[in-house]
């Protein structure tokens, strides 16, 4: 089965102040390739559109784009909850800018985050890293470990 991006909600932002649903309209490129050798980079990119709710009832629409350039780096040992493996290190910058439309007056808006994820042979994907931030300030920091597994 394939993801299909360009059919509902794909994305959604909840922070103090602000709602906001976006729709990918458009996609390209590839999510991960299905083998992985170091030094194969790739790239994934959406179009978007959606509707922001801001505190104070205001309203605004946005448009815009999500680029996803990844590199595959090299065999690693990464420990988490589930074990310790030897896995494939894919580094992936994402750069998301928007045009947020408030009362008529475009409002450009810059994210960029840096992902650090690990793939092991036969289970998949193990952790993630991920870091972003807007105009130079780091606003947010995520990692995910898988925490078990069975193998079919």
């Amino acid at each position: 089965m394939a993801l299909q991006f360009d059919s509902g909600a794909s994305a959604g932002i909840s922070a103090a102040g602000l709602d906001a649903v976006f729709e990918t309209t458009v996609s390209d490129g590839v999510t991960l390739p299905a083998s992985l050798a170091a030094g194969n980079t790739w790239t994934q990119n959406f179009t978007l559109h959606g509707d922001m709710n801001i505190e104070g009832g205001i309203t605004a629409t946005a448009d815009g784009t999500v680029n996803n350039n990844s590199q595959a780096i090299g065999v690693e040992n990464v420990s988490v909850p589930a074990g310790t493996f030897e896995a494939m290190r894919v580094e992936m910058q994402t750069t998301f800018s928007l045009t947020a439309t408030v009362s008529g007056i475009g409002i450009p808006i810059t994210f960029t985050a840096t992902t650090v994820s690990w793939y092991a042979p036969g289970v998949g994907w193990v952790k993630s890293e991920s870091s972003g931030g807007m105009a130079g300030v780091e606003v947010a920091t995520t990692t995910i470990e898988l925490q078990s597994y069975t193998i079919p």
